[in-house]
This record gives C-alpha cells, sequence and structure tokens, in this order.
C-alpha cells in the first residue's frame, strides 16, 4: 500500500523566515502543532510545538529566531511511491513521527505522520479480526 492513500494535502506551511512569534501564531490560528519550512515550493524541515517549548525552556530568544534555526540539517523525505511500511521504516530510522511526501521535482505534495499509519494499520487489523470472527470455530 502506497503513501499516496494516507497522504494529509492539508499541511500549513511557514517561509524559512517566518520568526517563531509567527510560527505560533500560525499553529494557533490554524489549530495545528507543526508547520512545514517551505522555501520555492520544496520543503527544508519541520517546526514543532514541542521544538518551540523546548527552545523556550532552553531560555533563548524564542521570539526572534527564525525557521530556519529550528530545522534538522538531516532532513528527511520521501516520494509517494514509497509504501506505509517504508515510510514506517523511514520515520523509525529517523526517530521522526512525520515525513514530508515529495514529488520527483522536491515540491511538497503532502504529509505522512505516524498518526496516519497506526490508523491504518488498526483498520486493517480490524478487518482481518472480522474475516477470522466470520470462519467456522476451527476444533
Amino acid at each position: 500500500m502506497s503513501v499516496e492513500e494516507i497522504l494529509q494535502t492539508d499541511l500549513v506551511t511557514v517561509p524559512p523566515t517566518a520568526t517563531a512569534t509567527t510560527i505560533s501564531e500560525t499553529m494557533a490560528s490554524e489549530s495545528v502543532g507543526t508547520v512545514v519550512v517551505v522555501d520555492d515550493g520544496s520543503p527544508l524541515g519541520i517546526v514543532t510545538d514541542r521544538d518551540l517549548a523546548l527552545a523556550i525552556t532552553a531560555g533563548t530568544d524564542v521570539p526572534g529566531r527564525d525557521a530556519r534555526s529550528f530545522i534538522e540539517d538531516d532532513f528527511e523525505t520521501a516520494t509517494s511511491d514509497v509504501s506505509v511500511f517504508e515510510a514506517l521504516e523511514k520515520m523509525e530510522r529517523a526517530q521522526i513521527r512525520r515525513l514530508p511526501i515529495v514529488d520527483d521535482d522536491g515540491a511538497i505534495r503532502g504529509i505522512v505522520a505516524l498518526d496516519d499509519v497506526l490508523v491504518l494499520l488498526s483498520e486493517q487489523f480490524q478487518s482481518a479480526a472480522a474475516i477470522i470472527r466470520a470462519q467456522p470455530p476451527r476444533l
């Protein structure tokens, strides 16, 4: 099964120059905890509400920091032709919960979150369980 089936395309993006204040306001107004930092259509990284909270806890000057300062250099993406299991393996290796999906030119198409994968797997397990329940018991 391709990630295309669980791809969330209604993601919220900010430019790399967006300040932490702007990011926080965007998260609040859009009711999200994650924004994708995009430059010229291509994702550069992700900023989460956790990133902002940890920066505040560290005592840094958070409001004036730009989005670039929150993103990691080893940013992971995948294309929509990867399977759900390949995406899950990639998330596990990189220790991330969200995987941006890009097209062949590197432009952002959407995002797959660990939560989306877990919901899909749960639905598949429920379907398998229904099949098992419908079978006569084996003695």
